[in-house]
C-alpha cells in the first residue's frame, strides 16, 4: 500500500510540473508585448515624476531615428524633434503631420555656448508642448514614428533617460 501512494505521488507531481511548464510555456507566449503608445505613456510618466532637467529620448535603435522629450515635475513635457535628423522625405512627412495637428512647423533656436553666453549656433526642430497631457503626447508620438519614420507597432524601441 505504501508502494502506491509513493508511485501515486510520483504520477501526481510529474503531472503537476508538466501542466507548470505547459501553462508557463503558454502564458509567455501569449502575453503581448507593449504598443508603442504604452510604452510612450509609461516612460512620459516617469519624465513628469523626475526632477528639473530631466527628458528622455525614444529611439528605433536599427535606424537611429529618435524623439525626444524634456519636461519633469516642475516642467510641461515638450517634444522635440531636431530637423537635422530627418530625411528630406521625412521633413516633407513632418511638416505636413504636425500642421495636420495644428502645430507649428520647425522653429530655429539660437544657440549658447553657456546660459547668458555667447552664440554657438543654431538649432531647427520641430517643438510642440504639451503641458502634462501625457495621453496626447504618447498619441501624437506614436503618428511621428508611424507616419513620418514609417515604423510600425512591432518595431523595437530604445528608451534613454536622463
Amino acid at each position: 500500500m505504501g508502494h502506491i501512494k509513493m508511485k501515486l505521488t510520483i504520477v501526481i507531481s510529474a503531472v503537476v510540473i508538466v501542466c507548470i511548464m505547459v501553462y508557463g510555456v503558454s502564458c509567455s507566449q501569449s502575453q503581448p508585448s507593449k504598443s508603442h503608445e504604452q510604452l510612450i505613456r509609461d516612460a512620459l510618466t516617469h519624465l513628469l515624476n523626475r526632477p528639473s532637467g530631466a527628458f528622455v529620448i525614444i529611439e528605433e535603435p536599427k535606424s537611429g531615428k529618435f524623439i525626444q522629450f524634456a519636461g519633469s515635475v516642475d516642467e510641461p513635457l515638450l517634444l522635440d524633434l531636431p530637423v537635422k535628423t530627418l530625411s528630406p522625405d521625412e521633413m516633407d512627412k513632418a511638416k505636413k503631420v504636425f500642421a495636420e495637428f495644428g502645430y507649428t512647423g520647425p522653429e530655429t533656436y539660437q544657440l549658447q555656448e553657456y546660459p547668458g553666453g555667447p552664440q554657438a549656433g543654431e538649432h531647427t526642430s520641430f517643438m510642440v508642448k504639451f503641458g502634462s497631457d501625457i495621453d496626447r503626447a504618447a498619441q501624437f508620438t506614436v503618428v511621428v514614428l508611424h507616419q513620418i519614420y514609417r515604423l510600425d507597432d512591432s518595431s523595437r524601441l530604445k528608451l534613454t533617460e536622463e
